[in-house]
C-alpha cells in the first residue's frame, strides 16, 4: 500500500514546471518577509464581511494570471482522481480574524449586534474607495504550504512560485465570471435574518493542529500570501475595522497576525502530493 501510494504522489516541482509563466522557488518556512515581497501582480479590493465565525476581507475576484492558474491546478488534480476544490477557495478573500472559542460556544451575535458589526463592515469597506480610484493589494505569487495552524501562523514547508515576465494573463484584470462569483457571495448578506445563522455558525479551530488533510495532524493548502501593508488605503481600512470591532465587541474576535494573512487558491490533500 505504501509503494502504491508513493507512485500516486504528484510532484509540486512538476507541476510548477507545466506551468510556463510561472517558476519555482523555495523559501525557508522562517523567512516570514519572503513570502510578502512585491511584485506588483495585483488584486482589487472590496468589501469586508462576516459569516461562519470569521472575518473575511473580500476581492472583487482572483486576477486573469491567478485565475489561470487556478484552473490548470484544478485539471491537474481533477486528472489524478483528487478532490475537488471546496467552495470557500472559488471566491477570492483574505480571512482577518475568528472568533473565539468562549464567544463561539457561549454568546452567539444577535441580530442586532450582527446589524451593528455589518454597519462596521461596510464603514470600513468605503475608506478603499475614500479617494474615488480603485484599490490595488499587491500579490507575491502563489506558495504550496504544509501547516499546523489554519492561520497559517505556524507551518512547516513553504514552497513559493512566482510569475514569469511575459506569461499568460495580467494581475490586474478580473473577468467577470470572477465578478459575479463575488457579487452572488456578497448578496447572501442582504436578508439579515437568515444570515444569522452563518455568522454564528462554528467552523473548525484555526489555531490547533489540522487533522483535515492528513492523521499526521499537518494540512496542505495553496495560497497567495498578502502583504496589506504595502497599501497604505487598505491598511487604513483593516486598522480601522480592528479598532471599531475590539471596542465594540472587546475580547470576541481574535486578529490573524499580519505576515500570515493570505488568499486561499485551493485545499489540497498532502496523501497525494509531494512537496
Amino acid at each position: 500500500m505504501d509503494n502504491l501510494r508513493g507512485a500516486q504522489l504528484r510532484s509540486w516541482s512538476t507541476v510548477m514546471s507545466e506551468m510556463e509563466p510561472w517558476e519555482l522557488e523555495d523559501l525557508d518556512d522562517s523567512d516570514s518577509d519572503a513570502r510578502g515581497i512585491h511584485n506588483d501582480e495585483d488584486s482589487t479590493s472590496s468589501p469586508i464581511k462576516n459569516n461562519n465565525s470569521h472575518a473575511k476581507s473580500i476581492l472583487h475576484g482572483f486576477p486573469l494570471q491567478l485565475e489561470l492558474f487556478k484552473r490548470h491546478l484544478n485539471e491537474v488534480c481533477a486528472s489524478h482522481g483528487y478532490k475537488r476544490e471546496n467552495f470557500g477557495s472559488q471566491w477570492a478573500k483574505i480571512t482577518l480574524a475568528f472568533v473565539n472559542e468562549h464567544h463561539a460556544a457561549n454568546s452567539p451575535l444577535s441580530l442586532e449586534e450582527f446589524r451593528a458589526l455589518k454597519q462596521i463592515c461596510i464603514d470600513c469597506s468605503a475608506a478603499f474607495e475614500e479617494e474615488g480610484s480603485k484599490t490595488y493589494i499587491p500579490v507575491d505569487g502563489v506558495s504550496l504550504v504544509e501547516y499546523q495552524w489554519r492561520t497559517l501562523e505556524k507551518v512547516t514547508q513553504v514552497k513559493q512560485s512566482r510569475p514569469r515576465e511575459g506569461g499568460d494573463g495580467d494581475g490586474v484584470t478580473i473577468s467577470q465570471e470572477q465578478i459575479a462569483k463575488t457579487n452572488k457571495v456578497l448578496s447572501e448578506w442582504n436578508d439579515e435574518e437568515e444570515y444569522l445563522d452563518n455568522v454564528n455558525a462554528v467552523g473548525a479551530p484555526y489555531r490547533e493542529s489540522s487533522t483535515i488533510n492528513t492523521s499526521e495532524g499537518n494540512g496542505l493548502t495553496c495560497v497567495s500570501f498578502i502583504k496589506l501593508k504595502c497599501e497604505p488605503r487598505v491598511w487604513k481600512a483593516l486598522s480601522m475595522l480592528r479598532e471599531r470591532v475590539d471596542e465594540k465587541f472587546p475580547s470576541r474576535y481574535e486578529w490573524i497576525k499580519d505576515d500570515s494573512l493570505h488568499c486561499t487558491i485551493r485545499a489540497m490533500d498532502k496523501e497525494t502530493w509531494e512537496l
